[in-house]
């Protein structure tokens, strides 16, 4: 994991940024389309560096822009979807990826939460899923949870590009 960047697309209120600074990856970074979201991602990375007494200093950024548009780090990735988009742009994602991983032929690997558009993931044969699990919440994140669910269906992926 030392030498992977994790990348939050869609990254919200920067949540999954925040629980992936206490692992050891090389970046962390959020991208989100959202000014205001964006904004508080930002105030929450803040709020938690100075609440962390035991700050390691990693590199965590909030990157306000479109996804498909973002410059992916050439390093190994780990993204992390939590069912961002609508299926055609999960597509158009998924061509990207593969277009920027060609140059540096680096590994990525996707970690998709609730993932509805698997197909249009792997429709282009780029992706291949290494695994599903249905992962269980905490009894807080179910109380958070709009739906009223107890767990979430998690997918994982591997890109090759070369296929």
């Amino acid at each position: 994991m030392e030498g992977y960047t994790f990348v939050d697309v869609g990254a919200g209120k920067g949540r999954a940024i925040l629980l992936a600074s206490e692992l050891p990856f090389r970046k962390i970074v959020g991208v989100e389309l959202s000014e205001e979201l964006a904004c508080t991602a930002q105030e929450n990375v803040e709020r938690w560096k100075r609440a962390r007494h035991s700050w390691t200093g990693k590199r965590i950024r909030v990157v306000r822009g479109d996804a498909l548009e973002f410059r992916w780090p050439r390093t190994p990735l780990l993204i992390y979807m939590y069912n961002p988009f609508s299926c055609p742009l999960i597509a158009q994602l998924s061509a990207k990826l593969a277009s920027a991983a060609r140059p540096g032929s680096h590994l990525i690997d996707l970690l998709y939460a609730n993932p509805t558009c698997s197909d249009a993931l792997t429709s282009a044969g780029l992706f291949e899923r290494l695994w599903t699990a249905r992962i269980e919440m905490d009894e807080a994140d179910q109380k958070a949870d709009p739906y009223g669910t107890n767990s979430d269906l998690v997918s994982a992926y591997r890109l090759h590009p070369h296929r």
